[in-house]
């Protein structure tokens, strides 16, 4: 519900309770529509943050993933009979990059940790 929905709503509610009610039990219904009026604009403003940081994390995810995917491609591309159908664990294709970049560098690595420990 809008702003401007939940201040008509106040309204009309106002407008019913105040011929009915005493000044008391009007003030009290007045009362709570408006603090429930703060509640939903400080649930609305926390649910926005979640939102916000949802998204984040989709975009953090979507970037990852497509660096992955280069990577494996590479992999794969190194030596497409035995690794066309095949994707690297991720311990595997981080090692196998430092490997590409050491002999680069004219460095050498050493074996990797087996994938799992």
């Amino acid at each position: 519900m809008e702003a401007g929905e939940l201040e008509k709503c106040l309204e009309a509610e106002r407008a019913l309770v105040q011929p009915y009610a005493n000044a008391t039990t009007a003030k009290k219904i007045i009362r709570i529509g408006e603090e429930m009026k703060t509640a939903r604009t400080a649930t609305d403003k926390a649910v926005r943050k979640v939102l916000d940081r949802i998204a984040e994390q989709d975009a953090l995810f979507d970037r990852m993933w497509a660096a992955d995917m280069r990577g494996i491609k590479r992999w794969q591309a190194e030596n497409p009979e035995e690794r066309e159908m095949t994707w690297p664990g991720r311990e595997t294709l981080v090692h196998w990059l430092l490997e590409r970049l050491a002999r680069a560098e004219g460095k050498q690595l050493g074996k990797p940790e087996p994938e799992g420990k």
